[in-house]
């Protein structure tokens, strides 16, 4: 097993719990398959595993010059071209989730249902595009934003412009859900069954990921409380306070909008596995002799060979990729897969190592204010249980699901992320200290450690071990 590009550089971009359908999808919206939306196409591009996570790995330089053209294009030249192309390819793939989700899926032919299932494929495909698209450009445009922010004050405290500016004017389903509940303690049967059927399709982060049921919806409720905060900066008067120019303006505006961006993109994501996962994928489940869960390890030209031609799913290999799995292009641009007793070889082929641990943490200031508590590592939704009121939530990343646990912490610390983060929008909506951007919390940090996390200046102190 031979990546594309023997040569590579290998650089650790995110670690997300990520299937092996998700996975092939997230390689191929970088693919030829998207020519008619980006310039370019990139094949240095590796999952491998990590603590049950993925971890996605691209080569350095040929990353650099990649995403250096999706800028130029899109972050400073053609937002508003970005912006429609981004709405118009969410709402094809959620339409066509939806229409699917209408039909009677049990009187159609295999033929009929591997056109329905390749056409899901290519919508989710470039869609997933604009995942990453928004992911980067976001950062890109943030970082601009803060140089022009401290730039500008010069000596004075940022704090307050970064909220204003990076906290979006408009809000993704998870803060207009914990926004609705903050503002109506006391809501109605009828209201919350309404709430129910508007968000329940939040969890749906992936095809084996099913949506809340009612009485889990309503437990996780109780946790959504706006903490009361001191009234902030408005983006109006941010904009007025650092006086900027036309262009400054622009820069500014642009940053905003990506932090909406970011978040409503998950939004899209969730929406259609939602409306998949229990129409088109429980059909090719229950012809394939699977579970929903089992079919989400499957690769797309494997599913396609169980309808053709009847080729047995094989259970093993299903239950190996739940342990971790590789997926890369070959040498002959050939998605490929490996896991059990060749995962060792296809790592060490690779080059890849262990990262060393370090002592001495920092990040990014996200959130102000100054939080103790005790330690809690959250490296997926299964570990979101564990949190307590008081607790320091540390993840890689955080995402929608999240948000309840989130509720709970007294701070949160990231590996992942800038100010702009999931991560970091939220605490501010919280009120809660917030440091992202670390890259080794989770491997530094122990579970019950007690721990200070300074939001304002990006650091975190060791209290007890």
């Amino acid at each position: 097993m031979i990546p594309f590009n023997c040569n590579a550089r290998w650089k650790k971009m995110f670690s997300r719990e990520y299937a092996v359908q998700y996975t092939e999808i997230s390689l191929r919206s970088l693919s030829p398959e998207v020519k008619d939306l980006i310039r370019g196409t990139f094949y240095e591009q590796i999952y491998v595993p990590e603590e049950n996570n993925e971890v996605c790995y691209v080569d350095e330089k040929k990353w650099n010059a990649f995403l250096s053209g999706i800028q130029k294009e899109w972050a400073t030249r053609h937002v508003s071209e970005f912006e429609c192309l981004f709405l118009k390819t969410g709402c094809e793939y959620i339409s066509y989730a939806k229409r699917v989700a209408k039909r009677d899926l049990s009187k159609t032919s295999n033929e009929g249902l591997i056109r329905l299932y390749t056409t899901y494929q290519r919508l989710c495909t470039r869609y997933t595009l604009f995942i990453w698209a928004a992911y980067f450009l976001n950062d890109f445009c943030a970082e601009r934003a803060r140089v022009l922010i401290q730039k500008k004050l010069g000596e004075g405290n940022p704090h307050p412009y970064f909220e204003a500016v990076f906290t979006p004017l408009k809000k993704a389903a998870i803060l207009r859900l914990t926004h609705t509940v903050s503002t109506n303690q006391r809501l109605s049967s009828k209201s919350l069954k309404r709430l129910y059927e508007s968000y329940k399709w939040i969890p749906c982060l992936d095809i084996h990921n099913q949506p809340w049921t009612f009485s889990e919806f309503k437990a996780h409720l109780k946790d959504f409380k706006k903490k009361e905060t001191a009234k902030n900066m408005t983006y109006t008067q941010a904009l007025k306070d650092l006086k900027v120019n036309a262009n400054e303006r622009k820069l500014l505006g642009y940053a905003n909008l990506f932090a909406y961006i970011k978040d409503l993109r998950d939004d899209f994501r969730r929406q259609g596995i939602f409306y998949i996962q229990n129409s088109l994928f429980k059909e090719l489940a229950k012809r394939t002799g699977l579970s929903v869960g089992e079919m989400s390890y499957l690769q797309e030209r494997e599913v396609i060979a169980r309808l053709e031609k009847g080729t047995p799913c094989n259970k093993a290999s299903i239950s190996e990729r739940k342990k971790g799995f590789v997926m890369m292009y070959d040498a002959q641009k050939k998605l490929v897969c490996a896991s059990g007793d060749a995962l060792k070889g296809v790592l060490a082929n690779l080059g890849l190592q262990a990262e060393e641990k370090i002592q001495l943490l920092q990040g990014a200031a996200a959130s102000k204010g100054v939080a103790a508590g005790p330690v809690v590592i959250v490296k997926g939704v299964k570990d979101l249980p564990s949190v307590r009121k008081g607790d320091v939530l540390v993840a890689v990343t955080t995402h929608p699901d999240y948000v309840p646990a989130m509720q709970k912490a007294c701070a949160i610390i990231t590996e992942e992320g800038g100010v702009t983060s999931h991560a970091a929008i939220v605490a501010r909506e919280l009120g809660i200290p917030c440091v992202v951007g670390t890259k080794t919390a989770t491997k530094v940090l122990n579970r019950g450690d007690r721990v200070e996390v300074d939001g304002t200046h990006g650091t975190i102190r060791v209290l007890k071990a």
